[in-house]
């Protein structure tokens, strides 16, 4: 997650196709998590990879937000 001139940007790292952002830290973790489901909906209903979650360290400037594991996501989305 990283300041910008509105608000916080935020990365999913292992999802290159999942950005979002918000004007506060509340805003920016709701459209992530929204983010987040679509990017494994749209993967699951492709047949493409659900990555395992690679390095947890935080880059020059970043924030980083450690999610649960996208099993339950994974799940909530399949059914």
């Amino acid at each position: 997650m990283q300041r910008d001139e509105g608000g916080l940007l935020v990365r999913v790292a292992d999802l290159s196709e999942a950005l979002a952002d918000g004007t506060d830290l509340s805003e920016a973790l709701v459209e992530t998590a929204d983010c987040l489901s679509e990017a494994l909906a749209s993967r699951i209903v492709n047949g493409e990879e659900i990555p395992r979650r690679s390095s947890t360290e935080a880059g020059p400037g970043d924030q980083h937000i450690i999610w649960p594991s996208p099993t339950g996501a994974l799940k909530a989305v399949s059914t």
